[in-house]
């Protein structure tokens, strides 16, 4: 009789931690599922090898706004590593030296959030120095009119 009790009791345990497992993982799946939703609509494609090769290539001699979301629409799911320190100095270099262009940059962001997030999070520590320096002067001192969100949001990134 003390084992029959036994066995109920590890049988009722069982399908209690069973009904507690359950309820869990139901709660965890509905709360991963919205952001699985979110990062597949981020990320265009999977970075296959092929697609990495071109990326590396480009990644660090993008000369225009344009160019950089070309390569953005393109490669986004490759953004990691070398191919992301080579976006992080062609984005330096546009910021630093070519500010005057920060109009086309405006018509990009103000189009596509995420390409707004992707170009700030490129204003890391892999940048040289001096254009660290040159970028916040740029967005402190000729901020244009339009552009004053994105100025601030750029000095934080560049404000330890």
């Amino acid at each position: 009789m003390q084992t029959s009790m036994r066995t109920d009791d590890v049988n009722g345990l069982h399908r209690r931690a069973f009904r507690s497992r359950t309820g869990t993982f139901v709660v965890l799946a509905l709360l991963w599922a919205p952001s699985c939703v979110l990062a597949s609509s981020q990320r265009a494609a999977v970075c296959t090898r092929a697609m990495a090769m071109k990326a590396m290539t480009e990644a660090d001699s993008l000369r225009t706004w344009r160019a950089v979301y070309a390569s953005y629409e393109r490669y986004r799911s490759c953004d990691d590593g070398a191919i992301a320190e080579g976006y992080s100095a062609s984005i330096a270099t546009l910021l630093a030296d070519h500010w005057a262009t920060l109009g086309e940059l405006a018509r990009l962001i103000q189009d596509d959030a995420h390409f707004e997030a992707f170009v700030l999070s490129h204003v890391d520590e892999t940048i040289i120095l001096e254009q660290g320096i040159a970028i916040k002067d740029h967005a402190t001192r000729q901020c244009p009119k339009g552009s004053k969100t994105f100025c601030a949001k750029l000095k934080r990134r560049l404000t330890p």
